[in-house]
């Protein structure tokens, strides 16, 4: 088992030194092992998902993979990683909420400012382009205005590229502190929301 105390040697045959100086830092190469020390301070999900792999090795390389594919070759320990659009979600919402009184709504680069400013997003991420050559953090905050719309949360307002509360999104932005909006579909399956609520729906 593993635990958050000691180091986890992965086939261990060398022990790598990875330093922050480019010039003394180890080259990887192909049939390279590493070595990885779970702190205590570890998340205990991290822990726990490591204990459920057959073989960590695989499933980390599995994981690497997947981060280049989508994200492309980066150091991942300078800055968190661009919100995924489940992260963005709450926010897109409260800032849709918080100027549903205005008379058209809240724009989009509003939307994007907020949940920049929320999440902590760099400028040099908000500019990080996709596959596509768009910005990657502005796309996922559209595919986020895009789900609360199809969930019926969100409405187009009176001008283009700006957004309101629909009635079902104002009785959950009411609700905000008792109901995470990403629990969304678990709440309509659970049969949660009262006649006058589902008529809205």
């Amino acid at each position: 088992m593993i635990n958050a105390v000691h180091t986890k040697t992965i086939h261990r045959k060398e022990n790598l030194n990875m330093t922050t100086n480019n010039e003394n830092k180890k080259t990887i190469k192909e049939g390279d092992s590493v070595s990885i020390r779970f702190p205590k301070s570890v998340n205990k999900n991290i822990i726990e998902w490591a204990n459920k792999q057959t073989s960590i090795t695989n499933s980390i390389l599995k994981l690497i993979e997947k981060e280049v594919t989508e994200n492309g070759i980066k150091d991942l320990s300078k800055e968190p990683p661009i919100p995924t659009q489940k992260e963005l979600l709450p926010f897109v919402f409260e800032c849709i909420g918080a100027n549903n009184n205005t008379p058209n709504g809240v724009n989009v680069q509003i939307i994007y400012d907020y949940c920049s400013m929320k999440l902590n997003v760099s400028p040099a991420q908000r500019s990080e382009p996709s596959k596509a050559n768009s910005s990657k953090f502005e796309n996922r905050v559209r595919f986020a205005i895009l789900e609360l719309k199809n969930k019926n949360l969100i409405e187009s307002g009176p001008k283009r590229g700006y957004y309101k509360l629909t009635n079902l999104g104002q009785f959950f932005y009411n609700k905000r502190g008792e109901i995470d909006i990403r629990d969304f579909d678990d709440i309509i399956k659970a049969n949660f929301l009262n006649e006058s609520i589902k008529n809205t729906y």
